[in-house]
């Protein structure tokens, strides 16, 4: 403050208009737009999959259940338990919709020289349907692949004899549609 007193008032005046003319200046840098051509070269909507997985636990008791039902239900078999092991879960695999946009921005300094920016942006999302009857959406579905079965214990009274413990292997192999030798039955 002590330097501001020391000048004369037609100095203070050509600080004051210089202080204005550099904060008018710095707001026009700010407001103008680059000179420097800004295009999207890619902005394009693309379909892709995208893979849920379901419970697999859930599906494996009701496997089980439904088994042992229908085991016990055999001649000679009582008291049937089942195990089921998964290979995999079962799957749902539905549509995105994904967006990319490129952008590539040159730049033009004071001294000549380019400055080239490349920006890529992706936007993901779930495609949706309207659920009939209902103001719900629902993903739209692609594919839906079931859970695969790696192996079957049953454990059952009566199957000491090798003839009954051959219907139990084939009554299994015939409901879940796996080889034979992914089931082992054992007598309880």
């Amino acid at each position: 403050m002590k330097m501001l007193d020391k000048l004369t008032p037609s100095q203070k005046r050509i600080i004051n208009i210089l202080a204005f003319c550099v904060i008018i200046g710095v707001g026009f840098m700010l407001i103008q737009p680059s000179s420097t051509p800004r295009r999207a070269v890619d902005q394009t909507p693309t379909y892709t999959a995208n893979v849920i997985q379901q419970s697999a636990r859930s599906y494996e008791e009701a496997i089980e259940e439904n088994l042992a039902t229908i085991l016990n239900q055999i001649a000679g078999v009582k008291n049937a338990n089942v195990f089921v092991t998964l290979e995999r879960s079962s799957e749902i695999v539905v549509a995105e919709n994904i967006t990319t946009e490129d952008r590539t921005i040159n730049e033009d300094d004071r001294n000549g020289a380019t400055k080239l920016t490349l920006e890529k942006r992706e936007t993901r999302s779930i495609v949706t349907l309207p659920q009939e009857g209902s103001q719900k959406e629902v993903p739209l579905v692609l594919k839906e692949y079931e859970p695969v079965i790696k192996g079957v214990i049953v454990v059952a009274k009566g199957a000491d004899d090798p003839d009954l413990r051959l219907q139990i292997a084939r009554a299994v192999q015939t409901a879940l549609q796996i080889s034979m030798y992914r089931i082992d039955v054992f007598a309880q």
